[in-house]
């Protein structure tokens, strides 16, 4: 399932990319701005401010279509960057690892950076 998105998407950004001529650095650079727009549309869902009219609420209909935006200029940001597959399940393993290591020593320190 997650294959046939995935590749849905390097397809997509492929088609989009070619119309843009642009240096590899602009293109990632557009790239993360609009990833960093679509985080901002993701926070709009989310009625965090204490002052805000219906604080503590959640359009999580809206929130959803937003994090399928940002998962697909995420990908495609990896497309660009020419990550494929095999790398991000690599990328993501060692990572999570690291993680993984860095929770377990703040625990064991007894959440002292807290």
């Amino acid at each position: 399932m997650l294959d046939e998105i995935f590749d849905d998407q390097v397809k997509f950004t492929k088609e989009v990319t070619k119309y843009f001529d642009k240096h590899k650095i602009d293109l990632i650079k557009e790239y993360l701005l609009s990833l960093s727009s679509e985080v901002s549309e993701a926070l709009d869902c989310v009625k965090w401010k204490w002052h805000q009219q219906g604080y503590g609420e959640v359009d999580y209909e809206h929130l959803m279509e937003e994090l399928i935006d940002i998962q697909k200029f995420l990908w495609g940001l990896m497309h660009i960057c020419s990550m494929d597959k095999a790398e991000l399940y690599n990328k993501y393993w060692l990572k999570t690892n690291l993680v993984q290591k860095r929770w377990n020593k703040f625990i064991e320190d007894g959440n002292k950076n807290v």
